[in-house]
């Protein structure tokens, strides 16, 4: 559980801090990048990287809590505004699903070097079981919240099945925003990778069908895969 950080006395040497922190630990992972490669990039001394964060691992904590912060204001802010247009119905699962996905897209796409580095960080964190506390304490809140909102949305659906359809959607978006170029491959440049309003338009209405068909009551589909298989009759 993260720590009490010193008090800051100089924000500007923090946040060169963070931004290098950000940038190497983006290019080189955490376990490669050190306290003094930090130093070194932010162009200061390691014993104010140490005042500032204390550790290599409450540094990381700050990083994370403070891009999800805002990734969660932008959110929340987009959701109610649907709670508004809908009220007293539920909202639909199309609406959902872009106040969640397009706050993170648009930032990492849009937002400058640092948010593409700190994508990077966030990719390589919900794939990691090692950092699964830093993600519960930062985006499982906000999370519960949407899940809330599809329990709503779908009254008869399981609730393994509405958290398999939030995992979907959530490595969805990260694969979006990884910007890799294999969509630009595999159709021979039909697609960009760096459209990501283009993607993301075809995104929603997959995504909103998939949890359209998960969320039907009667659909016979069975939790782990041994509703796939092809009928015999």
């Amino acid at each position: 559980m993260k720590k009490k950080a010193v008090p800051d006395a100089g924000p500007p040497t923090r946040e060169r801090i963070l931004s290098a922190a950000e940038h190497l630990f983006a290019t080189h992972g955490y376990d490669a990048t050190s306290l003094r490669d930090i130093a070194i990039k932010a162009e200061t001394r390691i014993g104010l990287v140490s005042y500032h964060f204390q550790n290599k691992e409450l540094l990381y904590e700050t990083l994370i809590e403070r891009r999800s912060a805002e990734i969660g204001r932008r959110r929340l802010g987009l959701l109610t505004r649907e709670r508004k247009s809908f009220l007293p119905a539920a909202i639909p699962a199309e609406r959902i699903i872009h106040a969640y996905t397009w706050p993170f897209l648009e930032l990492s796409h849009s937002a400058g070097a640092e948010w593409k580095s700190y994508t990077k960080i966030i990719s390589s964190v919900a794939n990691s079981q090692r950092w699964t506390g830093l993600l519960s304490t930062y985006y499982d809140p906000v999370a519960t919240v949407f899940l809330n909102e599809l329990r709503r949305t779908f009254p008869t659906c399981s609730e393994a099945k509405l958290v398999a359809g939030f995992t979907f959607m959530v490595s969805v978006m990260l694969g979006i925003a990884a910007e890799t170029g294999r969509a630009d491959q595999l159709s021979n440049g039909a697609i960009r990778s760096t459209d990501i309003g283009r993607i993301f338009d075809m995104m929603l209405p997959f995504l909103s069908a998939g949890f359209e068909r998960l969320g039907d009551a009667d659909d016979g589909m069975a939790v782990g895969g041994r509703g796939l298989a092809p009928s015999s009759e």
